[in-house]
């Protein structure tokens, strides 16, 4: 399990920032991750060893103990100060207070790397679709200034959104301009996937859904996915099957053939293999504790 599947953000602070005059920040560290976009202005932004420029429609991404400064002229600021796993004592961590190694926090540093990695979002980006991480911030700010229980989860939810819109963005950014242009058809292809998960899909039936040939097919979503069209399939097929085991009254040999294994075997060694668990031991830790 990666800490994308126990994603669920604590969000410390959602600011709409726009002082009157000229905006310095002495150079700091802070002890939770930071995105700080900047809707308008000119400037300067320092982190670790790395200058960067200010311009609209940048965003930066800070994570806990990296030191970082900012001079900007004219500027505006979307910002959001985050835990990446809300976990007991998260809300005991005050924002801006100095970086200090006994204070609760996620720890959990994901949204950068050195070097940057395909799956690792890097320090500054240039947002593709300002509107929408526009929108989404201003999502997170209503809900983060009311604070009851259905507002806590669209809190969550629109931090999530934000956090998947730079992931795809700097995935899509990271590959080479003739995988980026095949990007629409490997996508299409996907969906087909997820919408045909009652049996194994072929080669020839995914490929022609993405209108290229099997062999430049498979070359192209593996470099993408970093893994077999039919390992990603599978995958598929494994979480629709486990989602039901938890909610569905139906039996586990029931959910094999609805996924399209053809033996209860078969299905239990792939499910166990992504899961980690037996399908009968999984219903019996997370479902409603049916018998099969």
């Amino acid at each position: 399990m990666t800490i994308l599947d126990r994603l669920s953000p604590y969000v410390r602070l959602a600011h709409d920032y726009h002082p009157a005059h000229d905006f310095t920040l002495a150079r700091r560290r802070i002890n939770d991750h930071a995105l700080l976009y900047f809707r308008q202005g000119l400037g300067r932004f320092v982190i670790g060893r790395a200058t960067h420029a200010i311009t609209p429609g940048t965003v930066f991404v800070v994570r806990p103990d990296v030191p970082h400064s900012i001079a900007c002229t004219g500027g505006r600021m979307l910002n959001v100060h985050f835990d990446l796993v809300q976990r007991p004592g998260c809300e005991k961590v005050r924002y801006g207070r100095p970086f200090n190694a006994r204070n609760p926090r996620s720890n959990l540093e994901i949204l950068s790397s050195d070097p940057p990695a395909p799956d690792y979002l890097p320090a500054q980006m240039s947002v593709v679709s300002t509107s929408t991480y526009e929108r989404l911030f201003f999502v997170i700010l209503h809900a983060f200034s009311l604070r009851d229980a259905g507002n806590i989860l669209a809190l969550k939810g629109g931090m999530i959104e934000l956090l998947a819109l730079l992931f795809r963005q700097a995935r899509a950014q990271s590959v080479s301009p003739r995988l980026a242009h095949h990007l629409p058809q490997l996508e299409r292809a996907a969906q087909f996937m997820a919408t045909n998960l009652d049996r194994p899909l072929t080669l020839a039936e995914m490929a022609r859904v993405a209108a290229l040939s099997r062999t430049y097919f498979a070359a192209n979503f593996r470099a993408y996915h970093h893994q077999s069209p039919a390992r990603f399939h599978l995958r598929q097929r494994i979480e629709k099957a486990a989602t039901e085991l938890i909610v569905g009254p139906r039996s586990i040999k029931e959910v094999a053939a609805a996924y399209g294994f053809q033996t209860v075997h078969h299905f239990s060694r792939c499910f166990a293999r992504q899961m980690g668990l037996p399908p009968a031991a999984y219903r019996a830790a997370h479902g409603p504790g049916l018998d099969d």
